[in-house]
């Protein structure tokens, strides 16, 4: 992960000693830009790494990214290997601002799978991708979070895309959105075992921010 070029979301992936090769995971964008100032602040506690993006005159918002690995152990009613959060957080100085952002997951290989779960949109029913010999990433966000969405393919490669904060955002008020990609293998990536992580990411309480 580059803090300076976070369009790029984590790349050089390795899952149980088997590097992801091309695949852009968790990826925030501006809506009409791929540049991104510099960070303001970065550091790591513990499983988390926290950037905040400042507000320039290009851009109307400040904006504070959580890349946090989750504990398995809150994964124990379902099986996978790994999973890691994103939530993205904006704010504006100005009175009044649009904070349109997406988030962006780029890979190697088409979807395998849409997963069919019990969810407040479609959009946020669970994408499903072969990253690497045995080892698959199911990719879901927080029904209230997401606006729009858009899968496409381009000579083999996919894409899959997020509208986030789609409306206005006044001085004061923080929004948040929050997604989650889970690792897992061949076997564990089942409809059912997916729709159990679905749920779990779901129901589990906001984590505390700065």
């Amino acid at each position: 992960m580059r803090t300076g070029r976070p369009q790029h979301g984590l790349h050089d992936v390795r899952i149980n000693g088997r590097a992801i090769a091309g695949a852009e995971l968790l990826a925030p964008r501006y809506l009409n830009s791929e540049s991104w100032p510099a960070p303001m602040d970065c550091f790591v506690r513990g499983g988390d790494l926290v950037v905040t993006y400042p507000f320039t005159h290009a851009r109307s918002v400040r904006v504070q990214v959580y890349w946090r690995a989750v504990p398995l152990e809150t994964t124990t009613s379902a099986n996978c290997l790994a999973a890691i959060d994103v939530q993205i957080s904006v704010q504006t100085p100005l009175l009044d601002s649009r904070p349109g952002m997406l988030l962006c997951s780029r890979f190697t290989e088409p979807s395998i799978a849409r997963v069919s779960v019990d969810a407040a949109k479609e959009e946020a029913s669970p994408w499903v991708f072969g990253l690497a010999a045995g080892v698959s990433y199911a990719e879901m966000i927080h029904p209230s979070d997401v606006e729009t969405e858009a899968y496409s393919e381009v000579n083999g490669h996919a894409q899959l895309t997020r509208g986030l904060f789609d409306g206005a955002l006044e001085k004061g008020v923080i929004l948040r959105a929050r997604a989650r990609g889970v690792f897992l293998t061949t076997e564990q990536a089942t409809p059912d075992n997916i729709a159990a992580l679905y749920e779990q990411f779901v129901n589990s309480p906001l984590p505390l921010t700065t």
